[in-house]
């Protein structure tokens, strides 16, 4: 009588194919949970923009709806600036040029026969960007932003300020803070020399309000002084009498030449101090006198001498063609933080803003 017992077992080939198998399913879980967390996490980034976007309308609304009938100026300057999108976007470009690219599919940019693949230059596109200016005087409760040194922001506020909307001047994070060529523009030089400030989705719109308040025990000698409520006096730029002769061309205290009241070396694109040794009157005064040393000075000949520059709104930081244009910004300040660090992290608004489009719609 045979008694031996079969043992049944699986073969080594049948244990692979399960291994296989198994390796197979977690994969595919894995590749299921990775597209949850990536659409969770594109659509918490989405939520965000939006949620920034819409405080930003806000801003806007509520200031514009406070602009200053009788302000001296109203400045918007329309602008393009040719740019990649990021540095996937540049490594992607085959020919170098930005406003080129290959619609048809061809591997070749820039044809002339194909629509779409010289990009106008007027027109805003994903490498053309609108990199517009809105400046004016409002009326409404402003509060200090920044303060003296040693202090984060003075106890004050005032019902005047000279307000810009643009994008910003970043510090590149590695040069000398104290000098303007550590901040290149938006889209200046080249991801080597403009770390910070090259790609457009890097960007930072910047909101930059300046407090005007009329200082006290101005004389011919002396620019006076502007207390906050405590009683300190405050650091502030200033029409300066005391420095040496100052030039009426230069359009202080809101010229980009402008320095504050102690004469030190910064000047008021550094953005250390928000507030104005002026007034919306007495500035209005000063530009109107400007003006009468130009060619737009309509009611009789310009007065003499005649001014160099005619357009007075390249005296001003609010024009990014000039030398030293645009106001500077550090949104990433190192530590230790200080008084300095903290007034020029202040009017960053909106990062990655890589569009800023203002229309005229007419009165």
């Amino acid at each position: 009588m045979n008694t031996r017992r079969h043992i049944f077992a699986f073969t080594l080939i049948e244990v692979m194919i399960s291994i296989v198998l198994v390796l197979v399913l977690i994969l595919g879980v894995n590749k299921v949970f990775k597209a949850a967390a990536d659409t969770v996490g594109t659509g918490q980034a989405l939520s965000a923009k939006i949620r920034d976007s819409r405080a930003v309308q806000s801003v806007f609304t509520k200031e514009l709806a406070h602009v200053a009938p009788d302000g001296p100026l109203f400045i918007i300057d329309s602008r393009t600036q040719v740019a990649y999108r990021n540095a996937a976007d540049e490594k992607s470009d085959q020919d170098g040029n930005p406003l080129t690219v290959d619609v048809d599919g061809n591997n070749k940019e820039g044809e002339p026969s194909v629509l779409g693949e010289v990009l106008d230059f007027a027109r805003a596109s994903l490498r053309n960007h609108r990199v517009d200016t809105l400046s004016f005087f409002t009326r409404d409760l402003y509060p200090r932003q920044t303060g003296n040194p040693g202090t984060y922001m003075a106890d004050q506020s005032s019902n005047e300020a000279w307000v810009t909307y643009s994008h910003l001047r970043v510090y590149d994070q590695k040069n000398d803070p104290d000098q303007d060529a550590s901040y290149p523009a938006p889209g200046a030089g080249n991801a080597s020399t403009n770390p910070k400030n090259y790609y457009a989705d890097d960007w930072v719109l910047g909101r930059v309000p300046m407090l005007l308040v009329t200082p006290t025990g101005v004389t011919n000698n002396s620019v006076g002084t502007i207390f906050d409520r405590i009683n300190n006096a405050q650091r502030f730029w200033c029409l300066p009498a005391t420095f040496s002769n100052p030039n009426p061309q230069l359009l202080m205290p809101l010229g980009i030449s402008t320095r504050p009241d102690d004469n030190s070396s910064p000047t008021i694109t550094d953005l250390r101090y928000d507030l104005i040794g002026t007034s919306i009157s007495d500035f209005r005064t000063i530009l109107s006198n400007y003006i009468e040393h130009t060619k737009y000075f309509t009611a009789q000949s310009p007065q003499t001498p005649k001014y160099t520059e005619q357009h007075y709104w390249k005296k001003l930081p609010t024009d990014p063609s000039v030398a030293g244009g645009r106001f500077r910004c550090n949104p990433i300040p190192f530590k230790p933080l200080d008084s300095r660090k903290l007034a020029q992290a202040a009017p960053a608004l909106l990062n990655n803003c890589t569009q800023f489009i203002v229309e005229f719609a007419g009165d």
